[in-house]
């Protein structure tokens, strides 16, 4: 027998002699992680794909998770030796059909949140606006929060906020885009909503179509829909009023 193969066989009869004896394997990405608290009273609580329920401040990740005790929305901290979720007990929203995107810009934290009911006025966009105590490691709702906006629910509503202090919200109702922004640079006062304009009067999107607003280089807002094509429009808001260029990105 040549080396190469007296080289091999006993490789073979390594690998069997590990198998044998049992020694553990390297464990699959799928296998690496952790198994994170149950709920119960309400139905996938944070599974709408374009939404965020997550946030870090003060150095510690937090979240707008499902209290199973209360039965409602609340904010809780994340403990990453305990791989566990705490309460803080500070309400977001007390609808068990809700859903809601977070976003924290390092001064306030601003949760848009709705029903799915798009013909009830109680399932209605709701803006929330807390304010974090970094020494205490807590929150508070601020003043005059929340502020409803829009009429009736829908299935999933996102928020942004561009550089010059408006936030934005997107959302879809009865197959159409909806948009709706801040004015004056007071997070309490909004516009109507109005409908998403596309490039050739496209209005209906597929039933189970949602959408979603990011803000990104300086006054610009992309929204992203299907009509059934894929749009992602973008606003430039000009210094007096707001005045829109609509421009296709990508198609």
């Amino acid at each position: 027998m040549s080396s190469w193969r007296r080289r091999r066989a006993a490789a073979v009869t390594v690998l069997a002699l590990v198998a044998l004896l049992g020694v553990p394997t390297p464990a699959y990405a799928e296998d690496v992680g952790y198994v994170d608290q149950s709920y119960t009273g309400v139905s996938a609580p944070t599974g709408e794909k374009p939404q965020s329920k997550l946030w870090i401040a003060g150095g510690t990740w937090w979240g707008t998770l499902w209290d199973t005790v209360s039965q409602d929305y609340h904010i809780f901290r994340f403990d990453p030796g305990t791989q566990s979720w705490t309460d803080t007990g500070v309400l977001v929203d007390e609808r068990s059909t809700s859903s809601s995107d977070a976003y924290w810009d390092g001064t306030r934290l601003y949760v848009v949140s709705a029903g799915r009911s798009e013909t009830t006025s109680s399932q209605a966009p709701r803006i929330y606006r807390f304010s974090f105590n970094a020494a205490t490691q807590t929150w508070a709702r601020d003043s005059g929060f929340p502020v409803t906006i829009g009429n009736g629910g829908t299935e999933a509503v996102t928020l942004a906020k561009d550089t010059t202090g408006t936030l934005w919200v997107a959302y879809t109702q009865g197959a159409k885009v909806y948009l709706q922004h801040s004015v004056g640079g007071d997070d309490r006062v909004w516009t109507p909503r109005y409908q998403l304009p596309t490039p050739a009067g496209e209005s209906d999107i597929s039933p189970d179509d949602i959408s979603a607003v990011v803000a990104y280089d300086g006054d610009k807002v992309g929204v992203d829909a299907h009509f059934p094509g894929d749009f992602i429009v973008e606003y430039i808001g000009q210094t007096r009023g707001w005045f829109y260029t609509l421009r296709i990105l990508a198609t």
